[in-house]
């Protein structure tokens, strides 16, 4: 099948062919036991952390093996028709997990319908839920209902054609570099939990209820409140705000897809000083949630290009108020900083300094961790035999391209057996080498073993 941007029936046949997919199988092991609905929400969990959406890009899955297996579509695009693969094969995992059968038809049209709740588009959500004849019961006005049958009607298609072209819509934004960079994880994570929330609603009860679903729609709106919320705070924290950091929050808020209202009320906030970032913090609940925003604070931090030292001191703060311990902190740093490293080419030239100031505050963070632990490092280093002999030429000589990557490879293997220094090694390696070249009792010069960071 190739999909191709605007394309007139592109929605209906891409949920009728991920529908004959089947269900996916379980993301990870997770307990099957106690309610339906207890089951589910575990489901969820898994889901959103197996594919990785707290971070920038999809991991690969069956899922996404599959789309490239039954898919083509514009480079440009591919993001979000992959992303709403995702999001199709979750609906139909919770289906199965409620034993809610439905023929392919049906079923297209429900993942329609919590499609277009979960992006809160209410005309098209009432469609579509009058194409399955559960208007009336709640409470909304509706024509005669027109149940769907083993195809989908044209009166189904039709809807299905008006959501494809909101969807285009919204794709567009998932395109624009800024967005991918900052918001997108985000907001793709808000929805996915939305999306979660939606489906075993409505699978456990077998109907649409339209209240919950307005519901559950708004305190996700509310987590995005938050988190725009928070980015204007952090832009304040030194009492003023450039006119640089005003552009990028303002294009941020353009591109958000939020409600005229919401947008006015943060347009003004970023006009006035009026916002308590740890105030903010105080508001969010849910542990996941807390170490999500974060993280995401501390890329917005940087993105915006202008990072004092009064933001970095509030981010501290703001993670004492989201009960964030020192080392919980430092993981989500780190791994802010990591996406950061692996995706500067899409920020403006500017956030380099906010960049170099972060990095510099999570080196003096590895460096004060390492010189607490030089004893235990060094007592492993001695023991590794040949990192030791390397280490010791390497104060003489250069060393060749092999033993330089033996050294880097079994110096990170060494930080990894120290808790502390282990959760920056995955997104931070380089920075954590470099810090260790510096605090290790050898004559070693980071800049020598470059090509191998």
């Amino acid at each position: 099948m190739h999909l191709k941007p605007k394309q007139k029936d592109w929605l209906a046949r891409y949920l009728e062919s991920l529908v004959d997919l089947g269900p996916p199988p379980c993301p990870l092991t997770f307990e099957r036991s106690g309610t339906a609905e207890a089951w589910a929400t575990r489901y969820g969990e898994a889901f959103v952390a197996h594919h990785g959406f707290e971070f920038a890009e999809l991991r690969p899955s069956e899922i996404t093996a599959a789309f490239d297996e039954h898919f083509r579509c514009d480079p440009d695009y591919r993001g979000f028709y992959e992303l709403l693969a995702v999001y199709a094969q979750l609906c139909c995992g919770l289906a199965d997990i409620f034993g809610r059968n439905a023929a392919r038809a049906r079923r297209v049209v429900e993942i329609g319908l919590l499609f277009a709740a979960t992006f809160g588009l209410r005309e098209r959500t009432v469609e579509l839920a009058d194409l399955l004849g559960e208007s009336e019961a709640n409470g909304l006005e509706s024509a005669a209902p027109k149940p769907v049958g083993t195809e989908l009607s044209e009166e189904c298609r039709d809807a299905l054609r008006g959501l494809a072209s909101d969807l285009d819509e919204l794709g567009e934004h998932y395109r624009d570099p800024l967005f991918a960079a900052t918001l997108k994880a985000s907001f793709r994570y808000a929805d996915v939990r939305l999306l979660c929330e939606l489906a075993s609603d409505f699978y456990l009860k077998g109907r649409y209820d339209h209240l919950r679903m307005v519901e559950l729609y708004l305190d996700r709106l509310d987590e995005r409140r938050l988190l725009f919320q928070g980015a204007i705070a952090i832009a304040w924290a030194d009492g003023e705000m450039a006119a640089e950091e005003r552009r990028f929050l303002r294009r941020l808020i353009e591109l958000a897809n939020i409600p005229a209202t919401m947008a006015d009320d943060l347009e003004r906030s970023i006009d006035e000083d009026d916002l308590s970032l740890p105030d903010l913090a105080g508001q969010i609940e849910r542990p996941d949630t807390r170490r999500f925003f974060f993280r995401q604070l501390a890329l917005i931090s940087m993105a915006d290009g202008v990072q004092e030292e009064t933001e970095l001191e509030l981010l501290d703060e703001v993670g004492r108020r989201l009960e964030l311990d020192q080392a919980e902190r430092d993981r989500l740093s780190a791994e802010a900083l990591g996406y950061y490293n692996e995706n500067r080419g899409v920020f403006d030239h500017t956030v380099l300094g906010a960049f170099n100031r972060f990095r510099n505050r999570v080196a003096h963070r590895i460096t004060s961790i390492a010189k607490g632990n030089s004893e235990r490092i060094m007592t492993e280093v001695r023991q590794t035999k040949e990192l030791y002999q390397l280490l010791g030429k390497a104060s003489k000589e250069p060393l060749s391209a092999d033993e330089k990557h033996r050294v880097r490879e079994q110096l990170l293997d060494i930080a990894k057996t120290v808790p502390a220094l282990a959760i920056f090694v995955i997104p931070g390696g380089s920075l954590v080498f470099a810090v260790l070249c510096k605090v290790l009792p050898f004559n070693l010069l980071p800049s020598a073993f470059a090509d191998e960071g």
